[in-house]
This record gives C-alpha cells, sequence and structure tokens, in this order.
C-alpha cells in the first residue's frame, strides 16, 4: 500500500498528485469531474442542517395547538436533532471509514 499526498497545483493547473518515491501524476479531467461531483453533495448535505432547523421552528406554534401542549414542551425535539446528528456522526462514521478501508 502507497500512502500518496496531493501537493500544491502545478503551472498548468491541474493538481499534482506524488507517491512517496517522488513520481507525479496529473489527475484526469473524469477525476476532476468527480472531485466537483463530490463536492456539491458535500455541500447539500452541509445546507441540509440549517436548512432542517429553519423550517422547524416556524412550525412550533402549529406542533403545539396539533398536540395540545406549550411552546416551551415542543422545545426540547429542536434540541434531540443536533444530538441525533452528533450521534450519528460517533457511530456511523468509524463504520463509514472502516468499510471504505480508511481504518487499515
Amino acid at each position: 500500500m502507497t500512502i500518496r499526498k496531493i501537493l500544491p497545483r502545478g503551472a498548468t493547473g491541474s493538481a499534482s498528485v506524488a507517491d512517496p518515491a517522488g513520481n507525479h501524476a496529473r489527475s484526469t479531467p473524469r477525476q476532476a469531474r468527480r472531485a466537483r461531483g463530490l463536492l456539491a453533495v458535500l455541500a447539500c448535505l452541509t445546507a441540509v442542517g440549517p436548512l432542517a432547523i429553519d423550517m422547524y421552528i416556524p412550525g412550533f406554534p402549529a406542533m403545539s395547538r396539533a398536540l395540545h401542549t406549550s411552546s416551551p414542551a415542543i422545545q426540547p425535539t429542536l434540541t434531540a436533532f443536533p444530538v441525533g446528528v452528533v450521534v450519528g456522526q460517533i457511530v456511523i462514521g468509524p463504520s463509514a471509514t472502516t468499510s471504505a478501508g480508511g481504518g487499515r
């Protein structure tokens, strides 16, 4: 198994990758498209949390009426959302790393 590290962009504008022996390889157009696609997916996933909270907060009064309770009784459900995200990252993160081969 070789360890690869990403070096700063070369003069041609394409990413340069070197292995421990110092051999350089240029990224292909397909790799560049995959990197842009991954960046787009990660940007959308990053936006989901704040968007969900922004949609959830205005619904507090309607939830209070529907559940026949007060607004302060609904507020802990908003706290449960980020707690659930953190627990999910703690549980799924290591298993994803292991299945991707990064935890060898």
